[in-house]
C-alpha cells in the first residue's frame, strides 16, 4: 500500500510540476486538454521516471559523472520529447503538447529536474 501511495503522490506532483512549467513558460510550452492533459502527462512521466529513467541513468552513469550531471538535463529533455511524441502518436482526444524549440526542451528539463529533486525530498522524507 505504501508503494501505491508514493506512486500516486509522484503522479500528482509530476502533474503539478508540469502545470507550473506551462504557467512559467506560456510562449514555449503549448498544451491542450486541460485537466485531462495534466493527469495523463503525470501518469506518463511518473511511469517513465519509475521504470525507464533509472535504467537509462544506470547505463549512462559514467557519462553523467564525466559531464558533472549535465547529461541528466538531456535525459529529462528526452522524457519531455517522449511525452510529446507519445501524446501525438496515441492521439488522445483534445490532448496535445508542443515545445517551441530545442532551447525550450532544455529550459523545461532544467526546471523539471529541480522540481523533481524537491519532489523526491518530500516523498522520501515521509
Amino acid at each position: 500500500m505504501k508503494h501505491l501511495k508514493k506512486a500516486f503522490i509522484g503522479i500528482v506532483l509530476n502533474a503539478f510540476a508540469l502545470y507550473f512549467l506551462t504557467l512559467t513558460f506560456p510562449e514555449g510550452i503549448h498544451y491542450t486538454g486541460g485537466i485531462n492533459f495534466f493527469i495523463l502527462a503525470g501518469i506518463v512521466i511518473g511511469g517513465l521516471n519509475t521504470f525507464i529513467r533509472p535504467v537509462v541513468t544506470l547505463f549512462s552513469l559514467p557519462f553523467i559523472f564525466l559531464t558533472g550531471g549535465i547529461l541528466m538535463v538531456a535525459i529529462n529533455a528526452g522524457v519531455f520529447w517522449f511525452l510529446e511524441y507519445f501524446l501525438a502518436v496515441a492521439q488522445f482526444r483534445d490532448v496535445t503538447l508542443s515545445f517551441s524549440g530545442l532551447q525550450m526542451y532544455v529550459i523545461a528539463a532544467v526546471a523539471f529536474g529541480v522540481i523533481n529533486w524537491a519532489q523526491h525530498l518530500i516523498i522520501n522524507n515521509e
